[in-house]
């Protein structure tokens, strides 16, 4: 019996993802067994973040009203000396745009981190098994559950 069907199953998966969202989970699955859902989530969205001023200005243009959500929800960044931090302002409106696009999509996380699980180590499994094991959506998974 081979996993032909996983293999499927991914390639079904990831024709409905956009290459953001993909990157997003390629990151995610490599925090595994260690690692709380949240706490997972967040340090990918960090990983994604701009570093160079020009592409954060870049990100800005489109993107301000993640900026301002940021700056409701976490407040104004400031430097050393108390002033306002404008490129840190725009990193946390980014931030909070790949957390977000990662919690919109965590149903499809966890499907494509069980299914990537099962391809990794060669475990063959029947439809009607993977149907039913790949039926779970978040409201099923809590974020202080461990990736296992």
């Amino acid at each position: 019996m081979d996993n032909k069907n996983v293999i499927e199953k991914m390639k079904e998966l990831k024709s409905g993802l956009d290459s953001e969202v993909l990157d997003l989970f390629n990151s995610g699955v490599d925090y595994n067994g260690c690692y709380y859902i949240y706490d997972m989530i967040s340090d990918v969205a960090n990983s994604f973040v701009d570093i160079y001023n020009s592409d954060l200005l870049d990100w800005a243009k489109n993107n301000y009203e993640y900026i301002e959500e940021a700056l409701d929800e976490f407040g104004t960044p400031t430097d050393s000396n108390g002033r306002a931090n404008f490129f840190e302002i725009i990193s946390q409106g980014e931030y909070l745009y790949y957390e977000r696009l990662f919690y919109d999509n965590l149903d499809d996380f966890i499907k494509y981190y069980v299914l990537k699980y099962l391809i990794d180590n060669k475990i063959n499994i029947d439809d009607d098994n993977l149907n039913r094991l790949l039926d779970i959506n978040s409201n099923d998974i809590d974020n202080n559950n461990y990736l296992k």
